[in-house]
Formats: structure tokens, C-alpha cells, sequence
């Protein structure tokens, strides 16, 4: 038996990037948040101490003096810097990495799923690539970027499978790709949770499990407070699958999520929003 709370999964991220809202307040390696040290290279990533700095400084080595070459005051784009990153990584051997999931099962970056034709049909993600595709070469060189149906796979598997790094008070402060907690499910009724250390991701369970069983595992990867249809519209818009669970058919959730409570003090019931805007909509003025 596996109680609610446990730990089933932690994990250090295969890359990451921090909010560029972020770079002057934590720390590029850790997310702390902390009195900073600027890298003496490229005047741009802070670290909490040379500690940090030092084991950031794998990933930092290549892009280090292509952040020194931004004008002074300029941010590079995080799905950028994240993509470029990646890319980067890549090149040095980073495509043999793998992540570990379940008890014994491992996956590398290029078994993550890139719905490459839903994503080739898809226009405001292909704006997105063509103007993405414009700063990198800016920013690495054309001769540096995969042709452009590696590039759209790339792509792809960073936008499907990222992570919002979220902080003590779940904001998100960053993004990572987590090449095993990809593999999870989503539920609109969960039985676990991901949270963040740092950069590392922690998913811990919100009930009982009889048996650890890494296929039964359900994350969330959306707003849960939002409506059956707006979460089916999100799912669909970033992850392209319809989803058919039992919370999102269940029309009397629907309609109490459409609704507000009656104010008319013998009542209480929960009035749909469109009653009431019809309502008020007549000229009518009690208090419902």
C-alpha cells in the first residue's frame, strides 16, 4: 500500500530554462531566489554562488557567448533559449540521455511524442514556428539549426511534453522537459500531483495506491478550476487529444460551473450565468 503523499517519481530536468522575468531575482541553475553573482562571461545568467555556477556551467558552456553577443537590454525569447538549449545539447551527445521511468524502463529526448502532422496543420503553432525559427537564426546561425522537418519535430516535442516549473506558491518561474514524468497521463480527476524543487520535479500521489503501478499514475496538465469545455478546448489546443473523461461529461459539474449561488435568502440553489444576465438583461432589480 502506498499512502497518499508518497513520493512515486523525482527527477532532474533533461533541459531547462528560467523566465526571463526571473534573471535578475534567482538564480539560473537552482531558481533560487537570492542575493546573485552574474556570470562574468556573458553579463546575462546569475547564479546564487560559485557553486552553482559551476554545475550550470555544463550547459551554460555553449550558450555563454551567445548571450554575450545580445544587444545590452535585450531578452531572448524562453521557448528560444529552451529550443537552442536543446539543440545545443544535442550536438553533444545529450540524444543518448535518458530519463527513467516506472522501475526499470527508460526513454531518450527523441522518444517523446511531437504530433508533427497535428502540429504541421496547426496555423498559430506554425506562425509560431516560423517566427521562432527567424530568432534562432539570429541567435545560433542558420548553419546551426535542423533542417526544417527535424526542426518541427523538435519543436514539437518541446511544446507537447514541457513542464511549467512552479515555486513554493505555484507560480511558474521557468520551463522543463522531464524525459520519464513525460510519460504520465492527464486526468481532469488526477491521482497525483507534480511539484518542484528547484528544478527538480516531484510527483507524488493524492490518494491511495494498492500497488505502485507507473501506468495507473495521473497528473493534470491543465487548469482544473476551468470549465469542461474550456479544459477539452486546452487539451485539444496544446496536447491534441479530445478528452472524454468522466468529469468532463458529467453535465450536472457543467452546469454548477456556469453557475453562481442564488442570493434570495430562501433559495441558495445555484442560478445558471445566462439566467441571470437574461434577468437582469428585462430591467428587473431584486436582489436574486
Amino acid at each position: 500500500m502506498l499512502k497518499k503523499g508518497t513520493l512515486l517519481h523525482e527527477e532532474k530536468p533533461f533541459a531547462h530554462v528560467l523566465s526571463s522575468n526571473f534573471r535578475f531575482t534567482r538564480c539560473d541553475n537552482c531558481y533560487s531566489k537570492t542575493e546573485l553573482l552574474k556570470c562574468s562571461g556573458c553579463q546575462y545568467v546569475r547564479y546564487c554562488d560559485r557553486g552553482c555556477q559551476k554545475v550550470g556551467w555544463t550547459d551554460h558552456k555553449s550558450e555563454c557567448p551567445l548571450l554575450r553577443k545580445l544587444p545590452h537590454g535585450r531578452n531572448i525569447p524562453n521557448s528560444a533559449r529552451l529550443i537552442a538549449k536543446i539543440i545545443m545539447k544535442l550536438k553533444r551527445g545529450g540524444d543518448r540521455e535518458m530519463g527513467l521511468y516506472a522501475k526499470n524502463k527508460y526513454r531518450v529526448f527523441r522518444d517523446l511524442m511531437s504530433h508533427y502532422s497535428d502540429i504541421k496543420e496547426d496555423l498559430k503553432k506554425q506562425e509560431h514556428i516560423i517566427s521562432l525559427y527567424e530568432v534562432l537564426k539570429e541567435y545560433l546561425g542558420e548553419e546551426s539549426l535542423p533542417n526544417s522537418a527535424e526542426f518541427l519535430g523538435l519543436y514539437g516535442r518541446v511544446v507537447v511534453n514541457s513542464f511549467n516549473i512552479l515555486d513554493v506558491e505555484m507560480a511558474s518561474i521557468g520551463t522543463g522537459i522531464y524525459l520519464g514524468a513525460s510519460t504520465i497521463d492527464h486526468s481532469c480527476e488526477p491521482n497525483a500531483v507534480a511539484t518542484f524543487t528547484g528544478t527538480k520535479i516531484h510527483i507524488r500521489a493524492l490518494q491511495d495506491f494498492l500497488i505502485y503501478d507507473w501506468s495507473k499514475i495521473r497528473i493534470s496538465y491543465i487548469d482544473l478550476l476551468k470549465t469542461s469545455k474550456e479544459r477539452i478546448e486546452d487539451l485539444m489546443a496544446q496536447y491534441y487529444f479530445l478528452c472524454d473523461c468522466a468529469r468532463c461529461l458529467n453535465v450536472d459539474e457543467e452546469r454548477l460551473m456556469n453557475s453562481m449561488l442564488c442570493q434570495n435568502p430562501l433559495c441558495k440553489q445555484p442560478v445558471p450565468v445566462d439566467q441571470v444576465e437574461m434577468y437582469f438583461s428585462v430591467g428587473n432589480s431584486y436582489d436574486l
